[in-house]
């Protein structure tokens, strides 16, 4: 029995996928292509532990906990190339947080 991912992926208007397959992640990554929204920028994977990977179409990545311990803060990529932003989805996905905290972030919000 394969076990359910501990994630929650978010569109940019409002579709919501409880542990998200690859496909169904492709498909939300897919509406950062449609038309810029100001109201709706990013798309977004939140997991189990508080962690939460937001993803925009000009390729900058937040990684973030919303409630963090003081050492921890957002954290952010620039220019991401799609290819990277889907393996970092599909990682948090899968439980995957030590290839998440292994990225090359900046701190802040970029």
């Amino acid at each position: 029995m394969i076990a359910a991912m501990p994630a929650t992926a978010y569109g940019r208007w409002g579709r919501m996928v409880e542990d998200p397959s690859p496909e169904e992640i492709a498909e939300i990554l897919a509406e950062l292509d449609g038309p810029e929204d100001d109201e709706h920028p990013d798309v977004w994977i939140d997991h189990d532990s508080g962690w939460s990977l937001s993803a925009f179409s000009s390729g900058l990545l937040i990684w973030e906990k919303p409630e963090p311990a003081p050492e921890e803060c957002p954290f952010h990529m620039k220019d991401v190339p799609r290819a990277l932003i889907e393996r970092l989805f599909l990682a948090l996905a899968a439980d995957d947080l030590e290839t998440m905290h292994k990225q090359p972030w900046s701190p802040g919000y970029g």
